[in-house]
């Protein structure tokens, strides 16, 4: 899980208690390599209808922002980690930054360990850190970054962090409060938390007197009616068979126990201005990132150029499709597909679609299709209902505002699904006959290898374009495959001719054509 700071008052973790630093102390991760950020957001205009939520929303007006991601695909244990990077609050960046690399370093058994592969694969079998904006207007930041281990009973574990531009410090969220608000606060939850669960529960009083309060006040956030929520996840509940509590105290009650820097917050969340005044310090630019632009919003839906018709069953057709993105290296791919005319699918996640809408704009507009491939990347089949529609959901609507353009299609994180997500899912579920491993293997010959030793018609072809060594292979594939015969389709166009059913998945097309194999 995350690191927990210690308490100003020198307190410690609960002994005895599952908090979130026993949880970091045993969690098992399986490894990768050094995580990449995304590129420069070309953010749309501020959305001024975005309401302020307790759940987070999406930031389109933070000029700038980036995602960095790792994770791993391995079947036995996957897991993805995702934070993001505002220009101009390093010290948030920072403490997300630390907090994640100590959970992943403790997972995997310390900072020498392997990282191609899980500890315990035994005892983990999933692990994903995403986040939330809690806000993100003039000189306040809030995020929230959650932490579901389906290896650990399926527990999630929560943290909010909380930047002051003022200061320019990261802080912690009880900084929200002044210090005699900070007990009224407390007594105030072990109060509405005694009625709920019975005052011979005991656990809400143990776990905010002053040694502990820090630690288990993990998250606070504010709602558009400047009313306070006060989260407790399972993992910090004794004992844990209670399901995770939330206490919310309403904006008059709660405003005589904030610090100023609780009062500037609330003031943002009650009356956002849906941009960021922030002193932005310029930093080296990554070579492969697409250059900054202003940001631009869309007037209209992007229109997708049609293009010659493929008859896929008189011709060779390969649908190539990249997951992740969009990232650092999609504008380099697009240009490649571009030199051979060739179309392919981009499953995308919403985080990185809010960090880089013109790249998507960009897809589309050459002719590729995008489709949905969850919020955050975790794997569905282990997610709650709610959980799986929000991931959805959100993915829809940062492509709604980037694009104009609703996904058809779905492809879930690892391609995990089972029939509860397929009833959620609701729309055609692609998936894949052939696997390069390029997020195993990042080596462009092998990513090259992989696709050519075994190509045949009809194939969906798995690729990331977030690996610098799998869009460098990308134009020896397009050259080796033309020289075959094939043309390149996008999944849609590949399946045309099956009657595509919601939640039903598609892994190629085995009925198209391939003339060298005709008598």
């Amino acid at each position: 899980m995350f690191a927990i700071r210690r308490s100003r008052r020198g307190g410690r973790p609960r002994s005895g208690a599952r908090t979130a630093a026993a949880a970091c102390a045993v969690l098992a991760l399986p490894a990768c390599t050094a995580p990449r950020a995304s590129g420069p957001a070309a953010s749309s205009s501020p959305a001024n209808d975005v309401k302020i939520s307790a759940d987070g929303f999406m930031p389109d007006w933070i000029d700038g922002l980036t995602i960095v991601q790792d994770g791993s695909e391995d079947a036995t244990c996957p897991w993805a980690t995702a934070y993001p990077v505002v220009p101009g609050a390093a010290a948030l960046t920072k403490a997300l930054a630390e907090d994640v690399r100590l959970a992943i370093n403790a997972a995997r058994g310390g900072a020498g360990a392997d990282r191609s592969a899980c500890t315990e694969p035994k005892n983990s079998t999933g692990l994903q850190i995403g986040f939330d904006f809690l806000l993100a207007s003039a000189d306040v930041i809030g995020v929230r970054l959650t932490n579901h281990d389906a290896g650990m009973d399926n527990y999630t574990y929560v943290r909010t962090y909380w930047y002051d531009g003022r200061t320019g410090g990261e802080s912690t969220p009880v900084s929200l409060l002044s210090g005699p608000g900070l007990s009224s606060l407390c007594d105030r939850i072990v109060q509405t938390l005694n009625q709920r669960l019975g005052n011979d529960h005991g656990w809400a009083k143990s776990a905010l007197n002053e040694n502990y309060r820090e630690d288990n006040l993990s998250d606070l956030s504010f709602d558009s009616d400047g009313a306070l929520h006060a989260r407790f996840t399972r993992s910090q509940i004794e004992p844990i068979t209670v399901p995770p509590q939330e206490v919310v105290i309403p904006r008059a009650e709660v405003a005589p126990w904030l610090s100023d820097f609780g009062h500037r917050a609330q003031a943002q969340a009650l009356h956002p201005e849906h941009r960021l005044t922030l002193e932005i310090t310029p930093v080296a630019s990554d070579p492969g990132s697409p250059e900054p632009s202003e940001p631009v919003a869309p007037a209209s839906p992007v229109t997708t150029p049609s293009g010659p018709t493929v008859d896929c069953h008189a011709v060779k057709c390969i649908a190539l499709t990249f997951d992740d993105g969009p990232g650092p290296y999609t504008a380099r791919l697009l240009a490649d597909l571009k030199q051979f005319g060739a179309h392919a699918t981009f499953f995308v996640i919403g985080q990185h679609v809010v960090a880089s809408p013109r790249l998507v704009r960009a897809e589309l507009a050459d002719g590729h299709e995008v489709g949905n491939h969850s919020w955050s990347h975790p794997e569905l089949t282990r997610l709650a209902s709610t959980q799986v529609d929000r991931q959805l959901q959100l993915t829809d609507t940062a492509l709604q505002r980037a694009t104009g353009q609703t996904p058809t299609l779905v492809r879930p994180p690892y391609g995990s699904v089972n029939a509860a997500v397929k009833q959620q899912i609701a729309r055609p579920v692609i998936l894949w006959n052939r696997d390069t491993l390029d997020w195993k293997v990042r080596n462009a010959q092998h990513v090259t290898d992989a696709v050519l030793g075994s190509a045949r018609p009809g194939d969906i072809v798995l690729m990331h374009d977030i690996h610098p060594t799998t869009v460098a292979a990308v134009p020896g594939i397009l050259q080796a495959l033309t020289d075959q015969g094939y043309h390149f389709v996008t999944v849609s166009q590949l399946l045309q001719g099956i009657r595509l059913n919601p939640g039903q998945t598609y892994s190629n097309n085995p009925d198209v054509a391939d003339p060298a194999a005709a008598p």
